[in-house]
């Protein structure tokens, strides 16, 4: 399971400083570059309080409705990538 938190990190971490994402968009990503993934699907939202904790982003306080199908259109949070 660490692997996965380490592996979103990383993908974070890529992104330009500044860059506005959300746990949608780094699933993606993972799941492109064939990152570990999470034990749970709940991992996702998880993770990107990782990556928050680590320094690597920041919410924005915006939230838009996930595209991911199994989500049903719940609200996620919108992240800033900061410099770390």
């Amino acid at each position: 399971m660490r692997k996965f938190y380490l592996d979103i990190i990383e993908i974070v971490r890529a992104y330009p400083v500044g860059t506005k994402f959300t746990s949608d968009m780094v699933r993606k990503d993972a799941l492109l570059k064939n990152a570990a993934r999470p034990q749970h699907e709940n991992g996702w939202g998880f993770a990107l309080l990782m990556v928050g904790r680590s320094g690597v982003a920041k919410k924005t306080g915006r939230y838009f409705p996930s595209d991911i199908p199994s989500s049903n259109n719940r609200m996620i949070a919108e992240w800033e990538r900061i410099s770390s």
